[in-house]
């Protein structure tokens, strides 16, 4: 991770990096749009400077995107889980299309995940890729 300092190395930027050290701010990570609006205010920053640290920060931002976590898809509750498998024993005596199944029971899941949820269970059997049946 590289810090602040690093890439404001140069003198030009001496203003900036020092409201970023007493703002307590050390890694490239810490930065964002709302600094640099406060940085705005900090004596010695002036217009010019400010468009260059902007422009500094952009490029360094599309060089290095902010790692980002994967969005975790909801997890399958007992509850949900319950909710299907009565849905299923309602339905014992005909195949259930996930389609069905999703527009009754979903509960916010994807369909991968419902299909997921389904491959664990020992009450549901597989079809084909989207068709289901229950045994008891």
């Amino acid at each position: 991770m590289e810090t602040i300092e690093q890439i404001y190395a140069s003198d030009v930027y001496r203003p900036f990096v020092r409201f970023c050290q007493l703002n307590g701010l050390r890694d490239m990570q810490q930065l964002d749009s709302r600094v640099l609006a406060r940085a705005a205010s900090w004596p010695g920053m002036n217009a010019q400077l400010l468009a260059r640290v902007k422009l500094v920060y952009t490029t360094y931002r599309k060089k290095n995107p902010p790692a980002v976590p994967p969005a975790s898809a909801p997890a399958a509750t007992p509850r949900l889980e319950e909710q299907v498998r009565a849905y299923f024993a309602q339905n014992a005596h005909k195949l259930i299309h996930i389609s069905d199944l999703m527009r009754e029971v979903g509960g916010g899941l994807k369909r991968a995940d419902m299909a997921k949820m389904l491959a664990r269970t020992d009450w549901c059997r597989q079809v084909d890729g989207s068709t289901y049946f229950y045994q008891p």
